[in-house]
């Protein structure tokens, strides 16, 4: 019988044990499983928040591809001209300078860019940014820049979004890829495209406007 009684506790005992493993393995279950739900809200939400789409700064300009940022020097290279310009000159350190260049009929305004810490000739920099507006167009001149998937100045904000989908900034009409390279619009009032840039190698804030 002392037996017996001995056998009923220790089943007794072994089966509290598994019961209290069970609730314990349950609850470390949906601790998990809230882990993982919260931390792919959290990559959802940083995801919408940075609002990225992938593209290349790949820009077309007169029949021709480039990859920004692009080398002074392999653009005039390319049969491109500086407009105003000899290329001889030189900017400050830390900044930037708005220089065109022309090829034909077709034009394209640029950012030529000097990170550097030692004045640099305009020659030996690289473009960050292109930029295109309207105007230039319907002044007679040629619609040179094109973007990924075709989006020209001609472009309209449906043929925009269709192409990219929503905006990153809706305000300011932009588009960033992961890497920071931006794409970026004004649209006039009736949808058209009025002016377009691409920029890479991020923003341009800290440097001074060392236009010539």
């Amino acid at each position: 019988m002392k037996n017996k009684k001995y056998f009923v506790t220790v089943v007794l005992c072994l089966a509290a044990l598994n019961i209290s493993a069970c609730g314990r393995n349950k609850a470390e279950s949906e601790i998990s499983s809230e882990t993982i739900a919260a931390e792919k809200n959290d990559i959802t939400n940083a995801n919408i928040e940075e609002g990225t789409i992938e593209f290349d700064p790949v820009v077309k300009v007169d029949g021709s591809e480039y990859t920004l940022p692009i080398n002074c020097e392999d653009l005039l290279a390319d049969g491109w001209e500086m407009y105003s310009f000899t290329g001889e000159e030189t900017i400050d350190p830390q900044s930037y300078a708005q220089v065109s260049f022309q090829r034909s009929d077709a034009l394209i305004h640029t950012s030529l860019v000097n990170r550097s810490e030692e004045e640099e000739q305009l020659k030996n920099l690289k473009i960050e940014s292109v930029w295109l507006s309207r105007d230039w167009y319907e002044e007679g001149g040629h619609h040179s820049v094109e973007l990924p998937d075709g989006i020209t100045i001609l472009s309209t904000e449906e043929d925009i979004k269709n192409s990219y989908g929503e905006p990153t900034n809706e305000e300011e009409m932009q588009y960033i890829n992961e890497s920071g390279d931006c794409i970026s619009f004004s649209l006039d009032d009736n949808g058209e495209c009025s002016y377009l840039e691409m920029n890479t190698c991020g923003d341009m804030d800290g440097l001074k406007n060392d236009t010539l």
